[in-house]
């Protein structure tokens, strides 16, 4: 049994991350695996990592990127991956599920809304497991979780959805310093206009959401925008 899975939601600003997971039952005496899955057109891969001693197996084929070798479909991109574990030996495995792998993306910017979705598809899971003294099995690992979909969207903090937390937001966030959730215009007085000349009202800047903009939002604000 195995999957993929991935965050609810991540900013636009920030890499999307998705894990190939499996049951541990299913690596035991895995010395090679083969996954292919497919990835909505608008993401741009970034990075691959192995798990559990799997590490990719490098061909000279042109359309292979950091192990995976992508090909073009109608609604965006299929990867396939063959890794194996160096040296003949099998999967080292800790816990009952285990993530096998890691595939890192690049997220775009929707122009209008600032809205969009990053969608992984696990299309098949082979393991081929030797256990010593015995000849290679080859098998399907059944796929439960196959989709994994992920909300992009702008940070909280990004009141001006300009794609960055910064000192801007912070002074956008000191201007409605004082409102409660009970004054009128709690929702529809304007403080300031974002990227796309959407209004940001006061109840934008109430990051920790107990109706009351004070320092402890600022706060909040600037430990994203300073760290701490």
């Amino acid at each position: 049994m195995g999957g993929v899975r991935g965050a609810s939601v991540t900013p636009v600003n920030m890499p999307a991350e998705f894990y190939m997971w499996m049951e541990a039952v299913n690596l035991k005496d895995a010395n090679l695996i083969e996954l292919t899955f497919t990835v909505n057109d608008n993401l741009a891969f970034t990075g691959l990592d192995t798990y559990l001693g799997f590490t990719p197996i490098i061909t000279d084929d042109p359309n292979m990127v950091a192990g995976i070798t992508w090909t073009k479909i109608e609604e965006g991109y299929r990867g396939k991956l063959v890794a194996g574990v160096l040296g003949g030996g099998s999967a080292a495995l800790i816990d009952d599920l285990e993530d096998v792998l890691k595939l890192t993306f690049a997220l775009p910017i929707t122009a209008i809304t600032g809205v969009d979705e990053a969608v992984v598809t696990l299309e098949s899971f082979v393991v081929i497991a030797t256990p010593i003294g015995e000849r290679s099995v080859r098998y399907d690992v059944e796929i439960v979780d196959g989709v994994a979909v992920t909300l992009i969207s702008f940070s909280t903090y990004d009141f001006n959805k300009d794609e960055r937390v910064d000192a801007q937001d912070v002074a956008l966030a000191l201007r409605a310093l004082g409102w409660k959730s009970d004054f009128m215009g709690w929702d529809s007085y304007v403080i300031a206009l974002d990227e796309f000349d959407h209004a940001i009202t006061p109840s934008r800047y109430d990051v920790n959401g107990d109706g009351f903009i004070d320092m402890l939002d600022i706060i909040d604000i600037m430990r994203v925008v300073y760290g701490g």
